[in-house]
């Protein structure tokens, strides 16, 4: 849950107050996708 706060940039009640654990999951899948984009557009570019 830490991960979403300080990598993706959610805000502390959000994760901890708002989401269910289903969405923190796909939360999380969604940031490492973004990251995994990120990694692939500056090895080629």
């Amino acid at each position: 849950m830490w991960r979403l706060i300080f990598d993706g940039g959610l805000s502390y009640n959000t994760v901890w107050n708002q989401m269910t654990p289903e969405e923190v999951g796909e939360a999380n899948a969604a940031l490492d996708y973004y990251i995994q984009i990120q990694n692939e557009a500056r090895k080629r570019g």
